[in-house]
């Protein structure tokens, strides 16, 4: 046998051979001090029956003396028994060696023994002193105590001793043994068990020495070979305790950090930064807390950098199941991680811009064709989802019609480009799912993935550029017609500012044919004084300081007329930016430099029409300075040009009329044309009574706003009666009418000779344009009847003037107009021409025709009204009555309109002397509002109830035109009324009866009403809390949150339910209410709140007596060391567990509840048929019962557990199960041991060649 050669190894073969005769020498006296515990108990009992059978035996014989004994002797029938007793104990046979009686009496300070004693060669023993410590269990019984003791006898030994006492003798009876006598075969049994435990020891550690040799050897070997394995491991590997102290590192770690943490038990503070540290402290936390395996990455640092490192971490644990370290083995991963930040980056990159490209891409299979990806904008391209389109060959792509060409040309270019490397560039056609084809370009060439070759294709949409190319060709084409035949002069010039090509516009506009023109310079046609600013702007484009400009000039026709014109120039380049010529945009405005010439003549005259006109005239800024009047207006006031332009329009007016001047400042923005009268003040004081017709001038590149106003003076209108009136407003209509008249003049040959800025304005033209044109040919554009025309003028020259009316449509508008058409005389009265004034109209139209729908509306809603509406004349006959008459009352409106007295027959004839007092009273007489109720009787006979209200109505003269009344039918509101008032009296009832409080609170937090119940739960008369706050119960503390529901619920209207809350009673004392509370509403608004109360204090006591008493039995049954269950009587499932039972099977309780059939499928297989079996036939015999099995843990584990059942019997059938489960697998475990020993013994007896004698001593 090989030896084992370590010390420490031989220490593990003693130690283990001590711990194996400590543990057979601790079995040993387990065993014969629970063998001896039993005999001693036995003994016990059997004492205790001898001494209490004798006692009674003697009992017995000592009443049957005294009742029949006849002998006559001294002491009487006691000592006579006495007597019986000690001859019947001479001859008794002592149980055991020392075993015997002892009876004794008290005489004084002395315990007198009576029977003759085996210690004393069958003599009596001598009295003991009472006081003695000797006779310890006689002294007991004669004390009159029962039961057994380890003592002294009366000789001084130590004995087991059961005591009686014998009351009708006043004895003391004692059975005992000496205590050696008990301990003698044990003593014995125990040296023979050393003995043979010794024996057992010898063979046991020689045979241990056999079998653990080999193991430990090639233990050693193995650790040999694992401390190789570390060492030459290219992993780092370490193992820490738990509180981070390094207990074990390999060659690689410390080869990589420099140094061996494992002799002064450094830990990783002392090795690495703070941060790395922390880290690697919260790692192994986690792997501690966690009791499992923990896959984690760590950066460590080095003196190259940070590495990477992937660790793999699990915690170790001792004999004990508790974790005691945790190992660590980590791979650097840095170069690995740097490949894959470079790889993820470059995939990122390529997935970037696959999916963000604008072009379409499509991945393919060179060989099979088919396509594998496609980026978001293939599915644009196509119009087709990503998945429609993965799996298409690419030649599907395009159309079917080109289905052979595409796929051959696939194949020709994928060829190409996995030989050649090169890419392929082709323009083709793809099929949208829309149908339509779609010219791309396609770029094709080989990539790599995974190392296989993949075809990239992309597709570029060239729909855009072909239709750009196909824009500018368009472009060109209508660049060449408007330049050749544009309305406009255009002409192109070079940097040497010759004319190179001209339109025919151009030569038109300069009476020039394009040959003549073309070579020829600008300045050769430019008026001569527009050259200089021509030739500086040509200049300043050269050179880049402008890139177009825009001049008025003049040029000189062929024929020397000059023409004004509007020029545009633009710069034109090269796609290097170099200017190559311009272009220059020519438009005739001669007509317009004409027109404008004409209008400076028209507001000279304008000018000296208002310096002339005898109206009123001023100018004012925004800042309301008049800052230009006519010499009319001062005269008109009395000042002279320097006091008028020194004052203000306010300083010119009374309090009252600087309202009017305020009102229309501020109509201004909206109202740019206003017409008003004012009063203004004279110089002398008078009033100045005018119309005012202003104007407001927004001009777009100022900052300012300025107003004109033209003043007449109407002061004499206004003192003037009725005809002064007339005429006033005469002249004023025309006045205001001349604003918006539109004015055409003509000569005899209707050609127009004036067309003011109104006609412009409504007939849409300019007066340069139509000036000089024949008016019938504006006829003939506009669609008008010309043969109206003329005999218009036949009515004219005849009658003088002609008036007639048309509706003018124009582009998205129409315009009524009213026009009257006279001549123009001379001074001889000759006829020289026409006018024609126009008025609009169209706002009179549209407001006539308004008025009319108006009616019709009115009419409309009137007939369909819901209520009934009448109205009657001052007559009594009614003008209007609407068709719900007939809906009410049964009657139509033509029987109401042919018989007026129909409305007071159907009255109903208690309500009708009221209804004739009240119309007569307030409508007829004091032509007052009238409301009041009254019912009527229908066509049917039934009675219905009619709110009604009439008021006169008058005229704008205030002529009284009758009255006017509506009628609504209120009879079901009326049933609603009363069945309110019936509820209400139902409430009230509720209110007074229930033993819940009810109140109502105003918006205020005040009592309006409560019912007895909450004056009694407040003990608070009613009257008391009427008016009172809501407070008033509440204690302060608790007050906020109830204030905060009463807000909740009166200003948001949100109702509160079952909330629970203590108030204070009158007297001091306390209850407990769940409180709720809602808003009332009328018409929709809060106007009160409403709420309940009910008084839970009683049912809160109880609750919490209840809880109390719950909680005690949870704390009894959580105590109790078992489990304590309920389970259905018929199916066995639990119902209740306590928390024990997860620590005894080590199942969570959800899972012992919600199994049904959890207790028989835990049961051990062994005992899971007769168990549930005889639990089931116990139950149905409605019997308690208890019984012994085994289940299995959670764990696997077998556990002995003894059940106490009672069973809960209702209606005589078993309904529950309650128990207590015990575990007795210790004691198992123990009875289980001792049997196993005792076998073990009797095997070693039966085998050994030795021979053992067991001997008494």
């Amino acid at each position: 046998m090989q030896i084992i050669k370590t010390t420490y190894h031989t220490k593990i073969i003693v130690f283990s051979a001590a711990i194996l005769a400590i543990s057979a020498f601790l079995l040993s006296g387990i065993i014969g001090g629970l063998l001896y515990q039993t005999a001693f108990e036995e003994k016990q009992e059997d004492l205790m029956e001898t001494a209490q059978s004798q006692a009674r035996l003697i009992e017995a014989v000592a009443r049957f003396d005294a009742k029949y004994s006849t002998q006559d002797v001294a002491g009487g029938a006691p000592a006579t028994t006495l007597d019986q007793i000690i001859d019947a104990h001479k001859h008794y046979n002592r149980f055991g060696e020392t075993g015997e009686f002892t009876l004794a009496r008290r005489e004084g300070d002395q315990i007198v023994f009576f029977l003759s004693h085996r210690h004393f060669e069958l003599g009596n023993p001598q009295p003991v002193p009472w006081y003695s410590h000797l006779a310890e269990p006689m002294r007991q019984a004669l004390q009159g105590k029962s039961g057994t003791l380890v003592g002294f006898d009366y000789r001084g030994e130590v004995v087991l001793a059961a005591y009686e006492p014998v009351s009708v003798l006043n004895l003391g009876i004692v059975a005992k043994i000496d205590l050696a006598e008990i301990r003698a075969p044990f003593i014995r049994t125990g040296l023979i068990a050393m003995g043979i435990t010794c024996l057992i020891l010898v063979v046991g550690v020689f045979a241990f020495i056999r079998l653990v040799n080999p193991i430990i050897i090639r233990m050693t070997e193995s650790e040999t070979r694992l401390q190789a394995i570390l060492d030459n491991a290219p992993l780092t590997i370490y193992l820490k305790d738990i509180d981070g102290r390094y207990l074990l590192t390999n060659k690689h770690y410390q080869s990589v950090f420099h140094c061996d943490p494992t002799g002064k038990r450094k830990t990783d503070h002392d090795i690495f930064p703070k941060t790395s540290a922390e880290a690697f402290i919260a790692n192994d936390k986690k792997v501690i807390d966690s009791k499992s395996v923990q896959e984690l990455e760590e950066v460590v640092p080095h003196n190259d950098g940070l590495h990477t490192y992937i660790a793999v971490k699990f915690p170790l644990y001792n004999a004990k199941g508790e974790i005691d370290a945790v190992c660590g083995i980590a791979t650097d991963i840095t170069a690995r991680k740097q490949a894959e930040a470079a790889l993820q980056e470059n995939e990122e990159r390529f997935r970037i811009l696959f999916e963000d490209a604008p072009d379409a891409i499509f991945l393919a299979d060179p060989k099979s064709g088919k396509i594998f990806d496609a980026n978001p904008a293939a599915s644009q391209l196509l119009l087709k989802p990503r998945e429609e389109i993965i799996g298409l060959h690419q030649s599907q792509l395009h159309p079917p019609r080109m289905a052979g060409l595409s796929k051959q040309a696939f194949i020709e270019h994928s060829q190409l480009a996995l030989d050649t490397k090169k890419t392929t560039l082709v323009e083709h056609t793809v099929l949208r799912s829309d149908g339509h084809d779609i010219p791309v370009e396609i770029l094709a060439h080989v990539i790599y993935i995974q190392g296989k070759p993949v075809v990239q294709s992309v597709f570029r949409d060239m729909s855009e550029r072909k239709q750009a190319d196909e824009k500018l060709r368009l472009s060109e084409e209508r660049f060449r017609k408007i330049f050749e035949d544009g309305p406009i002069g255009m002409a192109i010039v070079d940097l040497e500012h010759q004319l190179v090509k001209v339109n025919a516009a151009f030569c038109q506009m300069l009476g020039y044919t394009e040959p003549e023109l073309v070579g020829t310079t600008i300045a050769t046609i430019t008026y001569p004084e527009d050259m200089p600013k021509n030739r500086e702007l040509i200049k300043r484009a050269i050179k880049g300081e402008i890139s177009s400009y825009q001049m008025e000039k003049r040029y000189i026709r062929k024929d020397g007329q000059l023409v004004w014109v509007n020029l545009a120039v633009s710069l034109f380049h090269d796609k290097n930016g170099e200017l190559l010529y311009l272009l220059a945009k020519v438009e005739d405005i001669t007509a317009s430099k004409q027109t404008e010439e004409a209008l400076r003549n028209s507001e000279e005259c304008y000018r000296r029409v208002i310096e002339t006109t005898s109206e009123g005239y001023w100018l004012i800024n925004q800042q309301a300075d008049i800052i230009e009047a006519n010499q009319s207006l001062c005269d008109m006031l009395g000042y002279n040009q320097a006091e008028m332009l020194s004052k203000k329009p306010f300083d010119l007016v009374d309090e009252e009329n600087l309202k009017i001047f305020h009102a229309q400042i501020s109509k201004r923005a909206s109202t740019p044309h206003r017409s008003y009268e004012i009063t203004l003040k004279h110089k002398n004081g008078c009033n100045v009574f005018t119309n005012f017709s202003a104007t407001t001038i927004n001009h777009e590149n100022a900052a300012s706003v300025i107003s004109f106003a033209f003043v007449t003076d109407i002061t004499e209108r206004k003192r003037a009666e009725k005809t002064l009136l007339e005429k006033t407003a005469f002249i004023d209509s025309i006045l205001r009418s001349s604003i918006n008249m539109a004015i055409t003049a003509t000569d005899l040959d209707f050609r127009i000779t004036y067309f003011n800025p109104i006609a412009e304005k409504i007939f849409g033209y300019q007066a340069e344009e139509v000036i000089g044109q024949s008016l019938i040919d504006i006829h003939t554009k506009e669609k008008v009847d010309h043969a109206r025309f003329e005999r218009a003028i036949e009515i004219v020259k005849r009658e003088g003037e002609y008036r007639y009316s048309f509706k003018q449509e124009k582009p998205g508008k129409i315009r009524y107009l009213e026009s009257r058409i006279s001549g123009i005389r001379d001074k001889n009265n000759k006829l020289v021409g026409f006018l024609r004034v126009s008025n609009d109209v169209t706002e009179r139209k549209y407001a006539e025709k308004a008025l009319q729908d108006s009616e019709d509306r009115l009419r409309t809603v009137a007939d369909f009204t819901y209520n009934w509406e009448y109205w009657i004349d001052p007559n009594g006959n009614p003008l209007y009555m609407s068709p719900s008459c007939e809906r009410i009352t049964g009657y139509s409106k033509d029987e109401f309109q042919r018989n007026p007295k129909l409305l007071s027959a159907i009255i109903y004839p208690d309500d009708f002397a009221t209804f004739i007092r009240l119309h007569k009273n307030r409508v007829l007489e004091n032509h007052e509002l009238c409301f009041t109720e009254f019912r009527i009787i229908t066509r049917s006979g039934e009675v219905r109830w009619i709110a009604h209200v009439c008021q006169p109505v008058f005229g704008n003269d205030g002529r009284w035109l009758g009255r006017r009344a509506s009628n609504r039918d209120i009879t079901e509101s009326k049933k609603a009324e009363k069945a309110l008032q019936d509820t209400n009296r139902f409430l009230e009832k509720i209110m007074n009866s229930t033993t819940n409080a009810i109140f109502v609170l105003d918006l205020e937090e005040q009592f309006m009403t409560i019912n007895p119940a909450g004056s009694k739960m407040s003990g608070y008369v009613i009257d008391e809390l009427i008016g009172q706050p809501f407070s008033i119960v509440f204690a302060p503390d608790i007050f906020p949150q109830i204030k905060e529901l009463f807000f909740k619920a009166a200003f948001y209207g949100e109702a509160v339910s079952q909330y629970e809350t203590e108030i204070i009673r009158k007297e001091g004392g306390k209850a407990i209410i769940t409180l709720s509370i809602a808003p009332m509403l009328e018409d929709g608004k809060i106007v009160s709140v409403v709420g309940t109360a009910e008084d839970i204090t009683e049912r809160k006591q109880a609750e919490e007596a209840f809880k109390h008493s719950q909680q005690r039995y949870e704390n009894l049954v959580h105590s109790i060391d078992g489990v304590v269950w309920e389970a259905d009587a018929k199916t066995f499932q639990f119902t209740f567990v306590s928390k024990q039972a997860k620590s005894v099977l080590g199942y969570p309780i959800e899972d012992w509840l919600n199994h049904p059939t959890f207790w028989v499928d835990h049961i051990h297989p062994e005992d899971q048929e007769w168990a549930p079996a005889f639990c089931l036939e116990a139950t149905l015999k409605k019997q308690d019962h208890d019984f012994e099995y085994r289940m299995m843990t959670a764990d696997n584990q077998t556990i002995w557990l003894r059940v106490l059942v009672s069973v809960i019997v209702e209606n005589e059938q078993p309904v529950k199960l309650c128990g207590v489960m015990l575990d007795i697998t210790q004691w198992k475990q123990a009875e289980q041991a001792l049997k196993e020993n005792q076998q073990n013994l009797q095997t070693i007896f039966n085998s050994t060649t030795n021979a053992f004698i067991i001997t008494n001593l």
